[in-house]
This record gives C-alpha cells, sequence and structure tokens, in this order.
C-alpha cells in the first residue's frame, strides 16, 4: 500500500475517489491502494455506499468463476487492511461486518460520485428553470471531478459493468452542457472539445449534431457538412448503416440555410423569439357582433394597472361563433395593445381536452426556451412561462377550453399580458376574469351574415325570405353560414326555396348540414353525453311550448322544484336551456332554443302525442349574456355544449 499522504492538517476530510483511479484524498494528496484485491474491494464498497455487499459478489469481483478455496479468508485479510488503511488517514468512515458480508459507513458527500451526480441533478433543475447561466458552470464544475476512466485501476469486470453505467452518465452530462452552451450563443467555447468528443466517439449522434451546429452558427458552414459526410462514412463503413434522421434532417437544414438554425444571441437567459404570431388567419365575411366586438376590446385593452393579469372569458353554445368572434377582436388589437406578440391554442375542449402540460411545452418552446431546458413538471413549467411573460405585452388566446384547471396554469402573471379564452361552459371562468355571453344572431345580423356570404344582391331581391331563414335557423351563426355556403354553391335555387326546405321541423337539422359540417351532430354528440337526469330533463320538456317556469320542470319530471332549478341552471351552463321572462315579465323562467327544440322533436316518434309544431315556437336561441346574471354553481364536471 503505497500512502504519499504528509501528516494530515486539523480540519481537514477524507474524501473518495472513484472517478478516475480509486483513491482516499487529504489535504490535496491522494493514498492509492496497491493491492489490486484491496482495490475491488473499495471500489464496490463505496460504489454500494451505507449498503451491504455480501461476500459472495466480493469473491465474484475479485476472481470471476473462479475462486480459490481460501477466497472468504482472503476477502476478509482485504476489509482487515482497508479497516486500517481509514484509521491511519483519519477518514470519517468505517466498514462494517454485516450478517452476509460487508458495508461502508460514510457521508455520501465524501464519495466524488456521489458529488458528480448531486451537482449534475442541481444543474439540471436550474436549466430547467430557464437558469442557464447558473446551470453551465455548475455542471462544468461536476464534470471537473473526473480524473479519468471510472474506477481506471479496478480490473474487475463486476466494477466495470458499473464503470458502463456511470460513464455513460458523464457523456450525458457532457452532452447537456455542451447544448446549454449553445442555447446561450457559446459556439466559440465548445467547438474545439467536440471536435476531440466526436473523435473519441464517432458513433454517438449527439455531439456530431452539436459540433455541426456550433459550426454552422461560427460561419463555417463548409466544415459543419465535412463533419456530417466523415460521420457517414463511418456509419456505413463501421455499421453498414446511414446516419440517423436527425443527422440527416440537419444537414438538409445546413444545405438549406434554414434560419432556424441562427446562432442565439449571446448571453443572458435562453433566447426568445421577439414576437410570436400565433393567431390564426381571421375570415373574410365577418359579420355583425359590433356591440361585442367592441365589449371584448375595452376589456382587453383595459389596462391592469399593477393588478393581475386581464383575464375575458367569451362563453356560448357550439356555432355561436365564439372561436371566430374571438379570433376577430385579436387580431384588431394586436398591432397596438399586444406588440411583443400573441401566442395561441386550441385546448380541445370540444374533443379530446390537452393537458396544460402539453400547451406549455409549446409555449415555452415557441418562446425560445430549448428542448432540453422544458421543465418536467407542470409547476415548473408554468413558472418559466410567466417569467418569461413578465414584463411583455402579449396577448395569449386560449381557445375552446374545457375546465378552470385546464386554463389556471397557462395564466401569465403580468399585467402587461392579457388572455382571451373561449369556452362552451360558463363556469370555465378563472377568478377576477371577465365573463362575457356570446349568443344567437338577431336577424338582421344573420341577414347580414348571410348577404357576406351569397352576395348583397341577392338578399336585397328577397328580403322576407332572407328573414325567414334568419328566424328558421334561430339566427345560429354556423346554421346561417351553412346555408349561406348551401345557397352560394347553388344560385339557380332561390333564398324562398331555402325557407321552404327549412320550414318543416323534422327536416330542418337535414337541411343545415353542408360537407361535413352539421348542426345536428354536435347536438347529439353533446345530448349523449348529458348525464342521464338532463337528458331526462330535455327530453320531458320537449312537448312544452314557449316559456315555462321551474314548477312546470319539476312537475314533468317530478322532482323538488329546487332539484328542477339545479338541473334547468346546468343545462343553462351547457346552453341546452336558455333564461326567458315569464308573464308580466317575471324571473325564473326558461325556454329551449329553437334548434334544440327541433333536435328533441326529432328524438321522438312521429306518433308521440307531445309531438307539435316546433315551426311556430317563437325563435329565442340567443344566449343571455353572463352580466347581470349569478352564475349557477359550479357542476363536479362541466356538462357537455353544443358544436363550437
Amino acid at each position: 500500500m503505497k500512502d504519499t499522504t504528509p501528516e494530515a492538517l486539523p480540519g481537514e476530510e477524507v474524501r473518495f475517489e472513484v472517478l478516475g483511479p480509486v483513491a482516499l484524498v487529504r489535504g490535496g494528496r491522494r493514498t492509492h491502494v496497491a493491492s489490486r484485491r484491496q482495490r475491488v474491494v473499495l471500489a464496490l464498497l463505496l460504489l454500494s455506499v451505507n449498503r451491504t455487499v455480501s461476500q459472495d459478489t466480493l469473491i465474484e469481483a475479485v476472481w470471476a468463476h473462479l475462486p480459490p478455496q481460501t477466497a472468504r479468508n482472503q476477502i476478509q485479510g482485504c476489509v482487515s487492511a482497508l479497516r486500517r488503511l481509514l484509521r491511519a488517514q483519519g477518514a470519517r468512515a468505517s466498514i462494517e461486518t454485516a450478517p452476509q458480508g460487508y458495508l461502508l459507513r460514510t457521508e455520501p458527500e465524501l464519495i466524488d460520485l456521489h458529488v458528480f451526480q448531486q451537482r449534475s441533478a442541481a444543474a439540471a433543475s436550474l436549466a430547467q428553470r430557464g437558469r442557464l447561466e447558473e446551470a453551465v458552470p455548475l455542471l462544468e464544475q461536476a464534470l471537473a471531478g473526473w480524473q479519468g476512466s471510472f474506477c481506471a485501476d479496478v480490473d474487475s469486470a463486476l466494477v466495470q459493468g458499473e464503470a458502463l453505467i456511470v460513464s455513460e452518465e458523464r457523456l450525458n452530462a457532457l452532452d447537456r452542457c455542451t447544448e446549454w452552451k449553445l442555447a446561450l450563443g457559446r459556439y466559440d467555447d465548445v467547438i474545439g472539445e467536440l471536435g476531440i468528443r466526436v473523435a473519441r466517439h464517432p458513433l454517438r449522434e449527439r455531439p456530431r449534431q452539436q459540433l455541426m451546429r456550433a459550426l454552422h452558427q461560427a460561419g463555417r458552414s463548409a466544415e459543419a457538412l465535412e463533419v456530417y459526410r466523415s460521420g457517414r462514412r463511418h456509419f456505413v463503413d463501421q455499421l453498414g448503416l446511414e446516419p440517423g434522421q436527425e443527422l440527416q434532417r440537419l444537414e438538409a437544414q445546413i444545405l438549406a440555410h434554414d434560419p432556424a438554425l441562427a446562432a442565439p444571441r449571446q448571453g443572458g437567459v435562453p433566447p426568445q423569439v421577439t414576437a410570436p404570431r400565433q393567431l390564426p388567419a381571421g375570415i373574410t365575411d365577418f359579420a355583425g357582433r359590433r356591440a361585442l366586438l367592441d365589449l371584448l376590446g375595452s376589456r382587453l385593452a383595459r389596462p391592469a394597472a399593477g393588478g393581475p393579469v386581464t383575464v375575458v372569458a367569451l362563453s356560448g353554445a357550439g356555432g355561436t361563433g365564439k372561436s371566430v368572434t374571438a379570433l376577430h377582436v385579436a387580431h384588431r388589437l394586436a398591432a397596438e395593445r399586444f406588440p411583443d406578440g400573441q401566442l395561441f391554442a386550441d385546448l380541445g375542449g370540444s374533443r379530446e381536452p390537452l393537458a396544460p402540460a402539453q400547451i406549455l411545452r409549446r409555449f415555452l418552446r415557441t418562446l425560445g426556451v430549448p428542448a432540453a431546458s422544458v421543465p418536467d413538471t407542470v409547476e415548473e413549467r408554468a413558472t418559466l412561462y410567466r417569467s418569461l411573460l413578465a414584463g411583455r405585452r402579449m396577448l395569449v388566446f386560449l381557445d375552446d377550453a374545457a375546465t378552470e384547471a385546464q386554463v389556471r396554469p397557462l395564466l401569465p402573471g403580468s399585467d402587461s399580458c392579457a388572455v382571451l379564452l373561449t369556452s362552451r361552459f360558463r363556469n370555465v371562468c378563472p377568478p377576477g376574469a371577465a365573463l362575457v355571453g356570446i349568443g344567437a344572431f338577431d336577424d338582421s345580423e344573420a341577414v347580414e351574415l348571410l348577404g357576406a356570404i351569397i352576395g348583397e344582391s341577392r338578399v336585397r331581391a328577397e328580403p322576407s325570405a332572407a328573414c325567414r331563414i334568419a328566424e328558421l335557423t334561430g339566427g345560429l351563426p354556423l346554421g346561417v353560414r351553412i346555408v349561406g355556403t348551401r345557397l352560394a354553391s347553388r344560385p339557380h335555387w332561390s333564398l324562398r326555396t331555402m325557407a321552404m326546405r327549412l320550414a318543416d321541423p323534422r327536416r330542418r337539422l337535414d337541411e343545415l348540414a353542408h360537407g361535413s359540417v352539421a348542426v345536428r351532430d354536435g347536438l347529439e354528440a353533446a345530448y349523449r353525453l348529458l348525464p342521464a337526469a338532463h337528458r331526462a330533463l330535455l327530453s320531458a320538456l320537449g312537448g312544452v311550448d314557449g316559456a315555462f317556469p321551474v314548477a312546470t320542470a319539476a312537475d314533468e319530471l317530478n322532482v323538488d322544484r329546487s332539484v328542477a332549478a339545479d338541473l334547468l341552471e346546468e343545462l343553462v351552463d351547457a346552453h341546452f336551456v336558455t333564461h326567458a321572462a315569464g308573464p308580466g315579465n317575471r324571473g325564473g323562467w326558461y325556454r329551449l332554443p329553437e334548434l334544440v327544440a327541433v333536435f328533441l322533436l326529432g328524438l321522438r316518434g312521429p306518433g308521440d302525442p307531445r309531438s307539435r309544431p316546433a315551426g311556430d315556437r317563437a325563435s329565442a336561441y340567443g344566449l343571455v349574456s353572463a352580466f347581470g346574471h349569478e352564475r349557477a354553481a359550479p357542476h363536479p364536471g362541466p356538462l357537455p355544449s353544443l358544436t363550437r
């Protein structure tokens, strides 16, 4: 045993090294273990610190499959010698005898492998929060602890099997550190070290990709392409394979001078896209909604004055044009009110709702966060997202939200931003948000949209028929648009012909279909998802004409009025029922929207005595604005609504 350690100074700590030759270190001086068997035993005990290593494992590590008969005695001798070494060095560690073997008792922080793993994890946590400037030096500090190959002087197959795992950790840490430097625009710092790593590990694709990117960003694209060609030769000659798709894609991007490969700015937080413009294109024949557009615009343009972020929730039945209207006002305000950009996400509430984590990942990537630096948890992603939006004048458009819980992590924290969200459900309204209702068109708006689609001249030629179409579609914008599209594709049809086709309530929903768009599909899908009690109430109310009080619903279902009132309010939230004024303008009355009534009529058989001519019902598809009405108590889960 070779001891090169001088007299220890008071307070110096003995540390253990396995990231290189196995050694004890004190005061900057190393003590190496001369005996091969003792190195193997010490390495295994350090790798399983504070855990028992069986004698059988130690024997296998030292002699593989050919142990001598004295193997156990020799292992005991190795342990005794190591105990003397630890005492001589004054190490705060001891080797204890366990029932089946031995364990080395010490603090993991005194072993360089544990320190490397701890610092690597801490650096990754910083990177996930967008703090790359702090993460890079910490990971470099962790990597600096390596003195060579893992357990370089231990020629045990068992130990070297562990070495493969730990060495892979080191290579992955090197890759991460390089990725973070590239994200910070420090490509000049990594070209040299990447060249060495690519030469040592020619079949590892990630460092080759990083070297190509760094060279390209440094204006050395020809060299970047040569790195690819050299790698391709290695892959083909040694493996008989072409490079992976990512390498091939990167070569194509460099050849095409793809701006996505442009070097990010040097220093600071992860590079940010200066002004993302994610709003979808609007429609050219938008019509009506002037008062609603002004209301939404004033709500969104109003500064929060140091308060919480401005949130406006637009709620309405499917087919009322929530998304189109919200998009129209977003485009109107984008340049002046939100010059730093607009983020958009379809949350999929009417189909399969997307998890907030998915949306946050998209937003963070849009804002310039490298894929490797996107945090793992929703909470960490939301924190980084809010940090990147702080002080920026941006609009976040969240379309088709399913629940408030889905929306909450997507809200910025800065009062310089604003959020516009749409949902079928009135209870998707974060605290402090302005809830705005959107209902059916009035007759003039419906006729205006019809004229925008088919031409004003056709509407002026048949004004009465145009008004009749508005009435028979219940003013539903989706219904008007379908009718207009059908008329536009059939210029030989008169508006009177279309109105006559719509007049039969039993055929009306058949007429309100064009291509893959149909009003009935949304009604059927939403109706099937309603709880049984709500479907039963709607079925019973299908035989009621005009406005009705809570008492009527209670009698139809034979339930208490309080139960009927709760069911009705939940159906109002899902836009299957609307509020209505009763006789003498008394409150507490309800009405079935025109097309809902037609849909329920279609669910009955032709001989059902409750059937009645729904075409005579007054058109009342307009939804009551949330202003001036108390919101219903939140339902355990939002009820399905009509089609978007």
